[in-house]
């Protein structure tokens, strides 16, 4: 669940780990940004009460319920202006978690079990390490959806217009034109999908699995002194 978002920005979060395995360079001219709705046509709408919110405080609803949930699962791309791609796949389990990032011919696979973390880095066996780990840390933030949810929607700044399927774009950045997060109107306010895009690159996610909350187990084959 999560603490207090990091002030880290987007293009940091992501491209340290690009940077580990060679795969990032110098941003080159912007991506297009996702096309803003146009807000000319909005009303409010009965269901949760999201649409009657603020930008911002549409976000903290959001990243509450995400906090309250059970459970959630992410399935994240981030690809460079210069074509360096890195994927990553995250589950939580109520405080506990399971995740595996790819970046470009790196496969990292990280397990927190309360205070115990598993690291394995490429082949082998699993290293047991504490919170504080130098190597546990640094790759913490792609496996924490909820701490990435919080941090790459802080400069939420309005929304969309309710759409018939009962969702709403909250939009991002402060001309509205950095990203969108797709989230339900209807029921719980929660997450369908995140799209933001800036000079470096675009990052791309779904969020699913909010019921399955089956436990994270200890993973295996665990190294000598686990």
């Amino acid at each position: 669940m999560r603490g207090e978002p990091r002030s880290r920005p987007f293009v940091a979060l992501l491209l340290a780990a690009l940077t580990l395995t060679g795969c990032a360079a110098a941003p080159s001219d912007p991506v297009p940004s996702p096309t803003t709705i146009d807000l000319d046509g909005w009303t409010a709408e009965s269901g949760n009460g999201l649409t009657l919110l603020s930008g911002a405080a549409a976000r903290e609803v959001v990243l509450s319920r995400v906090d309250a949930a059970d459970a959630v699962a992410m399935s994240a791309t981030f690809r460079g202006a210069d074509g360096g791609e890195l994927r990553s796949k995250t589950r939580r389990a109520g405080s506990d978690r399971a995740a595996t990032v790819v970046a470009g011919a790196r496969t990292v696979r990280i397990v927190m079990i309360g205070d115990r973390g598993y690291l394995r880095e490429g082949d082998g066996a699993y290293r047991c390490v504490a919170r504080g780990d130098a190597a546990l840390d640094r790759w913490m933030p792609l496996s924490d959806a909820d701490e990435l949810l919080a941090t790459l929607t802080a400069d939420a700044s309005g929304l969309g217009s309710p759409r018939e399927d009962g969702t709403v774009d909250l939009l991002l950045g402060t001309e509205q034109t950095t990203g969108t997060l797709v989230v339900t109107s209807q029921g719980d306010a929660l997450p369908q999908r995140l799209v933001r895009a800036d000079a470096a690159g675009t990052f791309e996610a779904t969020f699913s699995g909010w019921t399955d909350d089956s436990p994270i187990e200890v993973p295996s084959p665990l190294g000598d002194g686990c």
